[in-house]
């Protein structure tokens, strides 16, 4: 949605972090044991040594380049943003069960420990804030997590230059109604009416839907037409979920965003 285009840059992972994990330190980057992996066995036996090395060579062009461009852009701009995004289960006990408390899982959790100084890039961080809770989210810094060891590196290394702002995103605008990637005409029925695409019986006319945000807008209502055209009925599942609108008064650099499935 709208979060990847935040930027004029994308860095959008495609390897999963089961494979590779680019959030992590070097040396444990590969799941080695369940602890590492929410307690899931990622592997049955030790890797070949050629896979493991192909795997941290990976890792490390990745930084690499990560390195190589925040340099480039700093020949251009003076200071800028990075938006380190992510999604989180809050339901980890199962499906089934209750979510966690909304306290300590809120919808969006801003990973702000490790911003050093802090007060330079306060307005920018209050100002994201402000605009998310404009939509009526739960935001906490910090909880329950303070920022991957990506956003470290880069605060670490580049720290008043570039802000690395992790975001995690709880997981309620994908599996909510449901839970399922197969095709549920129930379920789908539930999405179109909680999104206002659905009245009563019957989907609301392409005409009818709402381009911009308004205070009435429901969440994730935001209409896309693909290269197909527009269908909202049965079992043709395009459409855009819209989290916010652009961040357009923190008055910064152009900026990039990173995320990995």
């Amino acid at each position: 949605g709208d979060w990847t285009n935040i930027g004029d840059h994308q860095l959008v992972i495609e390897q999963s972090r089961f494979e590779c994990d680019l959030n992590r330190q070097r040396d444990e980057a590969i799941y080695k044991d369940p602890s590492q992996s929410w307690g899931l066995k990622v592997y049955q036996k030790d890797l070949p040594f050629h896979t493991h090395q192909s795997i941290m060579d990976y890792y490390d062009y990745f930084y690499t380049f990560v390195k190589s461009f925040l340099d480039s852009q700093l020949k251009k701009h003076s200071h800028f943003l990075v938006i380190d995004l992510h999604s989180y289960n809050h339901r980890r006990k199962g499906p089934k069960e209750e979510p966690g408390d909304i306290e300590i899982n809120p919808d969006f959790n801003l990973g702000t420990f490790y911003i050093k100084p802090y007060q330079k890039w306060s307005k920018v961080i209050e100002c994201f804030e402000e605009e998310i809770k404009s939509h009526d989210f739960v935001v906490r810094h910090n909880v329950p997590f303070k920022g991957g060891d990506f956003s470290q590196w880069i605060n670490k290394n580049w720290g008043g230059k570039i802000c690395a702002l992790t975001i995690e995103v709880k997981k309620i605008y994908m599996d909510e109604l449901g839970g399922t990637r197969d095709y549920n005409k129930e379920i789908w029925d539930k999405f179109c009416d909680r999104i206002g695409w659905r009245k009563g019986r019957w989907y609301v006319n392409y005409s009818d839907l709402i381009f911009e945000l308004q205070d009435s807008t429901p969440v994730g209502h935001l209409p896309l037409i693909g290269g197909s055209g527009w269908w909202i009925g049965g079992g043709c599942w395009t459409w855009f979920l819209s989290l916010t609108q652009r961040l357009v008064n923190c008055n910064i650099s152009p900026h990039a965003s990173q995320r990995q499935k």
